[in-house]
């Protein structure tokens, strides 16, 4: 498993034929390409994926100013930051708030509804948070963003997204086989034939 974002951006060059960094904060112009691709790289495979490892829920602190259609405005989450909601509820019933009921506007939540908590796709920065499927995803994205500038070969640029794409179906797949099964049906409708 990756320890650093010097191991992921090495495993990145790897998936392209390419030679290790020591360090991805180094001066050399590979680093400096690296670098230059790297958080948005992170960003899109998290926005891309409900990933168990960057779900976070918190509660919303409530901001002062006038609106005309919403009665609240909540900041969303700063730390860890928000990259995507996946669902805003009341923290009193865990009861979901319909998408209707919402809206987002620019690092703000508008609603009438309070107090709210929500659950987001939280900016992971500690690489030691990333499970090894979204280290996996991470790579092939990089790699995708690396191809062309390393090696000058257009077509592996694809070849990496294809990879990408089939590494974030395995984590569907396998964060499917994890995720909480329905309770059972109660016995006695388990022999309606």
């Amino acid at each position: 498993m990756a320890s650093s974002e010097t191991d992921i951006a090495n495993l990145a060059l790897s998936h392209i034929g390419g030679t290790n960094l020591s360090n991805i904060d180094d001066s050399s112009p590979k680093a400096l390409i690296v670098r230059q691709f790297y958080d948005q790289a992170l960003e899109e495979v998290l926005r891309a994926y409900d990933w168990a490892c960057a779900t976070r829920r918190q509660e919303l602190a409530a901001v002062d100013g006038d609106l005309a259609k919403y009665a609240y405005r909540y900041a969303l989450p700063a730390d860890p930051y928000c990259l995507r909601v996946l669902t805003v509820f009341s923290p009193e019933t865990g009861e979901d708030l319909p998408d209707d009921q919402y809206i987002i506007e620019g690092r703000e939540l508008l609603t009438d509804a309070t107090p709210l908590s929500m659950k987001y796709m939280a900016k992971l920065t500690n690489v030691s948070e990333y499970d090894s499927l979204f280290t996996e995803a991470l790579s092939f994205k990089l790699a995708a963003y690396l191809a062309f500038p390393i090696t000058k070969k257009a077509a592996l640029r694809g070849e990496m997204l294809q990879l990408y794409l089939l590494s974030l179906g395995q984590a569907e797949a396998i964060s499917g086989s994890e995720m909480e099964s329905p309770d059972p049906l109660p016995t006695e409708w388990g022999n309606i034939t």
